[in-house]
């Protein structure tokens, strides 16, 4: 089955809004601006040879404080859990969500195992695969962050299509292209920081050099956009029965 290129293209370009069947929140900018420091947050805690183990303990729990927030300002959406599974879209998004969880919880467990100025007296001796747990968790956690953030980018973009000028063509798609820049930068990024053995728990030799902290938080973000760009377009933007349309006429 061979999909035209041009209708590739036009999809990802596509300047039409499909915004419209979510609500504008005057609250957005304000969780925006929470959820950007949580993720700032995260990538700190990635960077746990800058900071040293007693920065890093007492980060990681003002995170989990956050996490704590974020969930309990979004306490609705446990309760029409039974309507999110009926569907392939919204189902989707549970089992991730569920996942999050999972790995958030896994977390904080080693996390008070691994402790040792925070809680110093919970374990005494944690071993090498609790610790290997706990880095692996901390990098699935930002993954499945990246992706949670690109399952809801529709309601994002519901918000910056709010002004007019982010609505005109050459803006929306220069911002599209940025976007697929910044996340070419993450393929590449995701290589030079060895993330699919972190995530694996496969032992590294890399280390980063710490004198670069600025270098550190670019690639990660970028990491981040990659993996959020992709969950985006791949849930709200590709549109399949489009696609396998154009495909069959053109066959």
């Amino acid at each position: 089955m061979n999909i035209p290129i041009p209708t590739v293209i036009s999809l990802v370009l596509s300047t039409k809004s499909d915004m419209s069947i979510f609500k504008f929140s005057p609250k957005m900018p304000v969780r925006l601006v929470f959820d950007s420091f949580s993720l700032l947050m995260v990538i700190l805690c990635l960077a746990y040879y800058w900071q040293g183990n007693k920065v890093h303990e007492w980060l990681g729990a003002a995170l989990f404080l956050f996490i704590a927030l974020h969930n309990t300002y979004n306490r609705l959406w446990y309760r029409h859990i039974n309507k999110h599974i009926k569907k392939p879209k919204p189902l989707i998004i549970v089992l991730l969500n569920g996942c999050l969880i999972l790995t958030a919880l896994t977390l904080l467990m080693t996390s008070l195992l691994v402790s040792r100025e925070v809680l110093p007296n919970i374990s005494e001796n944690p071993g090498y695969f609790i610790r290997s747990v706990h880095i692996a968790a901390g990098y699935w956690l930002f993954a499945l962050v990246a992706m949670h953030a690109g399952l809801n980018g529709n309601k994002v973009a519901s918000w910056f299509t709010r002004y007019s000028f982010i609505r005109k063509a050459p803006v929306h798609i220069g911002m599209k292209l940025l976007l697929a820049a910044v996340s070419i930068q993450g393929i590449i990024s995701f290589k030079e920081m060895v993330m699919v053995d972190k995530l694996t728990m496969n032992p590294v030799l890399f280390m980063w050099d710490f004198s670069n902290l600025p270098g550190f938080i670019f690639h990660h973000i970028s990491i981040f956009v990659f993996i959020s760009f992709t969950t985006f377009y791949t849930m709200h933007r590709m549109r399949w029965k489009n696609w396998l349309k154009a495909s069959k006429e053109n066959a």
